[in-house]
């Protein structure tokens, strides 16, 4: 038979956060799933899934709770219903747990091991370059259940800007949250790049939660061959969707922008106190959202 790896699906069993009401929201929930199909990659061994429960953010939509967590297992498309023998647990990717994966590569019966959420996301991102270098994740876009609507015969960028919602529970400044009073540092980027762009047309779609009020100055930058599109309260799935799939991803420092990423494989665009692993065609941004132009080509 074989062996299957799995980690946490359950929102609120995330963190500690059973039983306390808090629940996490699909970023950190698929963070740890990508990372472990990568680590299967490595291995040789299945990835296993029993599919999302308890999202959060469901709150913004008409969807209760079962259907917004069932929305996401649908269009991830990665669940699994393999009969399993045994299962074993371990809480750290280290020598016994590999010894173990070893062992029983080629048993009889087929062994599922769960693998704690952190150990996944520690292990993961010692790996990352092998995940860039080997597209251990490159094709699992193509999989998604989606019905799509995105033009590909334009160079899309894609920007994600984290605005605060009712359903946060960290507020820290390297969060790098919507910045009403430094509106300047999105107009530098947007520059920056249509500056590299003036001989392609550009989609510019900005992915974000708010008012359209709240975003008018972005519409200011249209020109020609320039189009700006904003995709404010869009359900996450056309989110993730754009964002996995564009020329240029910029991303907020969040987990949600990280899976995009970690699926996307071209050029990103990221602030440089993030604090996750990132690929090595990541590109850093400084405070003032400035980059070095000469080391980004767009098509």
């Amino acid at each position: 038979m074989t062996v299957y790896l799995e980690t946490n699906s359950d929102g609120a069993k995330s963190q500690g956060y059973l039983n306390s009401g808090r629940i996490e929201g699909i970023g950190a929930i698929v963070q740890c799933q990508l990372l472990l199909y990568a680590i299967c990659k490595k291995l040789g061994v299945e990835y296993y899934s029993s599919g999302f429960k308890n999202i959060g953010h469901s709150s913004y939509t008409s969807q209760n709770i079962e259907e917004w967590s069932d929305s996401f297992t649908e269009f991830f498309n990665l669940s699994t219903n393999n009969k399993i023998d045994y299962k074993y647990s371990f809480s750290e990717i280290g020598t016994e747990f590999f010894n173990f994966v070893e062992t029983n590569r080629n048993n009889f019966h087929s062994i599922l091991i769960y693998l704690e959420p952190e150990s996944v996301l520690q292990y993961g991102q010692t790996i990352i370059s092998e995940i860039f270098e080997k597209k251990h994740l490159k094709d699992l876009k193509y999989n998604f259940v989606y019905n799509e609507n995105f033009d590909h015969n334009v160079l899309n960028v894609s920007f994600h800007i984290r605005n605060i919602n009712s359903e946060d529970t960290s507020f820290q400044s390297f969060r790098e949250y919507y910045d009403r009073e430094s509106i300047f540092k999105y107009k530098n980027l947007i520059e920056q790049i249509y500056k590299l762009s003036e001989n392609e047309k550009v989609k510019l779609h900005i992915h974000s939660q708010g008012s359209s009020k709240e975003f008018e100055w972005v519409l200011d930058h249209q020109k020609k061959n320039f189009e700006i599109i904003l995709h404010l309260n869009d359900h996450p799935i056309n989110d993730i969707y754009c964002m996995s799939f564009a020329d240029l991803l910029v991303m907020s420092n969040s987990s949600f922008s990280w899976i995009a990423h970690l699926l996307n494989y071209n050029v990103t665009l990221v602030r440089d106190n993030f604090w996750h692993s990132t690929y090595p065609n990541t590109l850093k941004l400084d405070h003032d959202y400035s980059f070095n132009t000469n080391r980004l080509k767009l098509k």
